[in-house]
């Protein structure tokens, strides 16, 4: 009984000992590390499309996306410390938001919305990943309609119920919901 106690402790500290030559000290604490952040934003946007500029602190080798849609709407990081994503405004989680006239001006203030993603290493999210959300504002002619004649085709559309409007996630996806003309006439003023 005694040599298999002692044939025990002799196994268990050759493991030890094994255990501390493979991982030293130094190497059991946390490494230092330096995360990457965001120094500028610009960005611009139209009717179809929303660009946006990030300026990294650092050179950027991660991914951009637009939130939830990880897969369809990114950018490689180039090791570059800018990155630039363009989105369609018709889908990549682009919101189109209005917001009252602000006091003394025109209309109503139109604009686009999308949260980013900033992820530090292209494969695995962290912790330590960035999310911004960033609005563009539109200018007040963006879907000003100035054709009479389209004016007109757009008011007999819209009485005859022919306009189908775009529910989903994509616009590309094909599922679509058909509206009636009461439904959107209410929004659509005649000068």
């Amino acid at each position: 009984m005694a040599v298999r106690f002692a044939v025990i402790i002799y196994l268990l500290t050759l493991t030890c000992r094994a255990c501390d030559a493979a991982f030293p000290a130094g190497l059991r604490s946390q490494l230092p590390t330096q995360l990457n952040s965001i120094e500028d934003i610009k960005f611009s946007c139209d009717v179809n499309s929303f660009n946006i500029t990030l300026n990294m602190r650092q050179p950027f080798k991660g991914l951009l996306f637009a939130k939830d849609f990880a897969q369809e709407c990114r950018m490689l990081g180039t090791s570059s410390t800018t990155v630039t994503i363009e989105l369609q405004t018709s889908g990549c989680g682009v919101s189109l938001t209005s917001s009252p006239p602000e006091h003394g001006t025109g209309g109503v203030r139109m604009s686009y919305k999308v949260h980013l993603v900033v992820q530090q290493d292209r494969h695995l999210r962290q912790i330590t990943d960035i999310e911004r959300e960033v609005e563009c504002q539109l200018a007040e002619e963006a879907f000003l309609v100035k054709s009479k004649p389209l004016v007109g085709v757009l008011r007999e559309e819209l009485k005859g119920g022919k306009i189908k409007h775009r529910v989903g996630r994509m616009k590309d996806a094909g599922w679509s919901k058909e509206l009636e003309g009461k439904q959107l006439e209410g929004n659509w003023k005649k000068h």
